[in-house]
């Protein structure tokens, strides 16, 4: 039977190492590694590859390799103008970043580019779902139910992880509106049940927010 949570223990005590220790070699919390251990929460396939980089062990120990998605061409270019769309946003202050600034700066073909994605609109879109899918993913393979410890213990190391891209994409003119916008469109879905919860466990403190607010 896969285990990844007696894996992760074993990788940790083979190398001597706290929680907190083995946490600070991931840039993750302790309590997320202890999520882990606990089998609350797995690690996404982008923390397994950096538990396999960071500790030197074959990522087919971690996951079996059927498990592990293999990328066609097609994946893999897309990514390289995610990457080049990032690139030119992160070196400046762009406000109309154009396919043919992206093309330019990925070196593919603009036929071929053009069969891949229409609008700088459409990568913005890709990197934030292979964000979602990350996410959704890890969702699937928690056992935890209260929306506080989801959101500790899943949703924001994953996010975590993506902290460079996040950076970009809300600190630079051109992405920051499309990417709120991108936000409003698709998480609300996750922040309701958040407010649900605080209106149940804190009806005083909404009614303070709203007299507040009036």
């Amino acid at each position: 039977m896969y285990e990844i949570n007696k894996i992760i223990k074993k990788i940790r005590d083979d190398n001597k190492l706290t929680q907190t220790e083995f946490a600070a070699f991931l840039s993750v919390s302790h309590q997320t590694v202890s999520s882990w251990e606990r089998a609350r929460t797995r690690p996404t396939l982008v923390m397994l590859k950096k538990i396999s980089q960071s500790f030197n062990i074959p990522l087919s120990k971690l996951l079996p390799v059927d498990k592990v998605p293999k990328k066609s061409k097609r994946d893999l270019d897309k990514e390289k103008l995610a990457h080049a769309f990032l690139c030119l946003l992160s070196r400046s202050d762009m406000r109309n970043v154009t396919m043919q600034d992206i093309i330019l700066e990925s070196g593919l073909s603009p036929h071929y580019v053009s069969s891949l994605f229409s609008t700088p609109l459409d990568i913005l879109t890709f990197i934030a779902m292979k964000i979602e899918q990350e996410i959704s993913i890890a969702l699937e393979h928690t056992t935890a139910t209260d929306p506080f410890i989801i959101l500790a213990d899943v949703i924001l190391p994953i996010l975590y992880q993506h902290c460079h891209v996040l950076k970009i994409l809300y600190s630079k003119n051109y992405a920051n509106g499309e990417w709120l916008h991108f936000l409003e469109q698709r998480y609300i879905k996750w922040v309701t049940p958040f407010f649900i919860i605080i209106v149940l466990k804190t009806p005083q403190l909404v009614d303070h927010l709203l007299l507040n607010s009036a």
